[in-house]
């Protein structure tokens, strides 16, 4: 063997060994021995991330200004051809959305302007349909993001908000969540505040900010829930405003409160003269009285 094919030998054997030990079979721990990365390691961003790159130390990048959103598909939603179908409705839905227009509907307002105190600022009542279903779709979200700290009660006895220190979680059975004068008691206002968080007045953050989590619907869906809490408080086992089907479950669930209601409500129709004389129980005969 000349020294040209020895030298061309050593190399593909020397190749084919490096290629074995780049392969350790499918069942490892190990990272692999990557001969050709080519972009697999590319660097990238992570959302909600620090970056040094940017000024100002955001890795999530705001839109350009002057932009508009519109919408992924380019599809004609108001085109009359098209705006009969149901198919669209989704990507109606979807550029009403990104464009924002009502400020009603997405951020709670009523277009008046004036400081968060002014109760004019803000819409008194929930600006989009509410049904069964919303309400529904706010009781599971309340009970994800809000119960912990304002109870499911909506009371402010959640076990997180008896624990946090120096802080007065909302019990949203106050007059003043409920009374539309004020600002507290606008729908629009807890909207805003579900949405955007609260602040004190020396820029202290109470309550986080629920955006990321919650769209504008399902914020509305929170409200909604709460307005069905506060319609709830108070009102009797036997009132009318609960279904028969909802008194059975009760009567099952809670045996004699039901009947309990009722002599509640008999008692309070027809109280018990104190005042009035007891005739005493005859003596057996032969006996003392």
């Amino acid at each position: 063997m000349n020294p040209t094919t020895r030298t061309i030998t050593a190399l593909l054997v020397a190749m084919t060994a490096i290629g074995m030990t780049a392969c350790r079979g499918e069942r490892t721990d190990k990272p692999p021995r990557q001969l050709f990365p080519d972009m697999d390691d590319q660097p990238r961003f992570e959302a909600q991330r620090e970056s040094e790159f940017f000024v100002d130390g955001r890795t999530m990048r705001p839109a350009v200004e002057g932009t508009v959103p519109w919408g992924r598909t380019p599809i004609d939603v108001e085109n009359e051809a098209v705006a009969e179908t149901t198919w669209a409705e989704t990507f109606r839905v979807q550029r009403a959305r990104f464009l924002a227009e009502d400020e009603a509907v997405y951020a709670g307002e009523t277009g008046a302007g004036g400081e968060e105190t002014d109760p004019a600022r803000w819409v008194e009542r929930i600006p989009i349909e509410v049904d069964r279903e919303l309400i529904e779709l706010g009781r599971k979200n309340f009970n994800i993001y809000c119960a912990a700290c304002h109870g499911y009660e909506g009371d402010g006895m959640g076990p997180v908000g008896q624990r946090w220190a120096g802080q007065i979680v909302a019990n949203y059975h106050d007059e003043k969540y409920k009374d539309p004068a004020l600002f507290t008691g606008r729908d629009g206002y807890i909207f805003y505040v579900g949405r955007q968080g609260l602040y004190d007045a020396n820029g202290v953050l109470r309550m986080p900010p629920f955006k990321q989590a919650l769209d504008e619907r399902e914020m509305w869906g929170v409200v909604a829930y709460i307005r069905a809490l506060q319609a709830s408080r108070g009102v009797p086992a036997d009132s009318d405003l609960v279904p028969e089907s909802e008194r059975d479950r009760l009567a099952a669930q809670h045996p004699g409160l039901v009947d309990r209601a009722i002599a509640a409500r008999a008692a309070a129709q027809e109280p018990v003269d104190q005042t009035a004389s007891v005739e005493p129980e005859p003596a057996a005969e032969g006996g003392v009285q």
